[in-house]
């Protein structure tokens, strides 16, 4: 019944115009009124961990507007919500930042869509570098459906008819839409060669709620 109901507003919110969040009439495309969106401005990301940059910190139970946000991007988003993340990731990361010589690394994804892969295709269009789609998964479980310790255990390679030779001289960027243990970004690191030119970007870093010391702490001290 819950899951009806979300697909109901997801049509009422789309087919007329209406915040995702609040429910007023909006003017724009994007999923929240402007007015909700500056509501997002109070869980922007501050940066702390070196080589990661992200556009939220999202703590599911005490970041309401985040979280819905998140749910409307999975189950509803179409090409302009994930072109306007992209925009706002370049307002807050990239204003001054040369970008030659980087490729986008989404990470993979059992579901269709890929949203990593979704973010990282807006990314491209608005930064015009490319996307280099190489990651394959491993392991058979869904992200979520793992705890910390497996998470860690995952491993992600490179499809067969990739060579690594084609990222030398790159600069990595791998995309992917939520970080929550550091996991899957440590091991595409390892995947893509353990190079010392890495770096992640993502539009949410998922607080746990109990401290962990994320993985990509250990890609980032070479």
């Amino acid at each position: 019944m819950e899951r009806i109901i979300r697909t109901l507003w997801a049509l009422i919110h789309r087919n007329f115009r209406v915040c995702a969040f609040c429910g007023c009439p909006k003017s724009q495309d994007f999923i929240f009124c402007l007015i909700c969106r500056d509501l997002l401005s109070v869980y922007s990301s501050h940066n702390d961990e070196a080589g990661v940059s992200s556009i939220w910190d999202w703590v599911p139970d005490a970041s309401r507007p985040v979280s819905v946000l998140m749910s409307e991007l999975k189950n509803h988003g179409v090409p302009q919500d994930w072109d306007f993340l992209a925009e706002d990731f370049l307002r807050r990361h990239l204003l001054d930042r040369d970008l030659k010589g980087c490729v986008l690394i989404p990470a993979p994804s059992q579901k269709d869509p890929n949203h990593a892969r979704m973010f990282a295709e807006a990314l491209s269009r608005t930064l015009k570098i490319p996307v280099f789609d190489v990651l394959r998964q491993t392991s058979a479980p869904a992200q979520k459906l793992l705890n910390r310790h497996e998470r860690r255990r995952r491993r992600l390679s490179c499809h067969e008819n990739f060579s690594l030779e084609e990222l030398a001289n790159q600069h990595q960027i791998f995309v992917d839409d939520i970080l929550t243990t550091g996991a899957t970004a440590e091991s595409a690191w390892r995947a893509l060669g353990r190079s010392s030119s890495f770096e992640v970007w993502t539009i949410a870093r998922r607080q746990l709620a109990t401290p962990d010391r994320l993985c990509y702490k250990r890609i980032c001290d070479f």
